[in-house]
């Protein structure tokens, strides 16, 4: 295997750069939210990306980059972990909201499918992740060819 070249590392450092300061931006840009400010890896605190790859692990049996699939599978795991840190009377409301705005289309049996899909996915965030209260403001997927690159900005707790 060929060694990095310097000139290879600028370029990814560069590219992250660039995505922090569009998250950034996007945080910036939220309407009535007070100021926020961008903390890049917090000292002690675990990287929210490797989290949610974590999280959707599971999932990602049928999924590929290609066809969006994956960049839908991470909306509806963000979703999911949201709700997670609501109150149990409020999680219900956004369940409901969820299901009618994702299965527009199927039928009464693909509501109910999907309802125990965002369901397992709030109990999953319970049970395997109840240490991280972190909520997930956004996420940039990248595809990179054969692998791709997740970013998540999120709450500090």
């Amino acid at each position: 295997m060929a060694a990095r070249r310097p000139k290879d590392d600028r370029r990814k450092q560069e590219k992250r750069q660039k995505r922090l300061r569009r998250l950034k931006r996007k945080g910036e840009r939220i309407p009535g939210g007070t100021p926020m400010m961008l903390v890049h890896n917090p000292p002690g605190m675990e990287k929210m990306s490797k989290v949610l790859e974590q999280f959707a692990e599971p999932y990602m049996e049928n999924v590929t980059i290609a066809d969006q699939g994956l960049h839908k599978l991470y909306s509806l795991c963000v979703l999911a972990w949201n709700a997670a840190l609501l109150p149990e009377n409020e999680q219900e409301e956004v369940i409901d909201k969820v299901v009618r705005e994702c299965v527009t289309r199927g039928t009464e049996a693909d509501r109910r499918t999907f309802r125990r899909l965002v369901e397992s996915m709030i109990e999953r965030k319970k049970t395997h992740f109840s240490n991280v209260n972190r909520a997930i403001l956004s996420f940039d997927l990248r595809d990179m060819g054969d692998t791709y690159y997740l970013n998540v900005a999120s709450t500090l707790g």
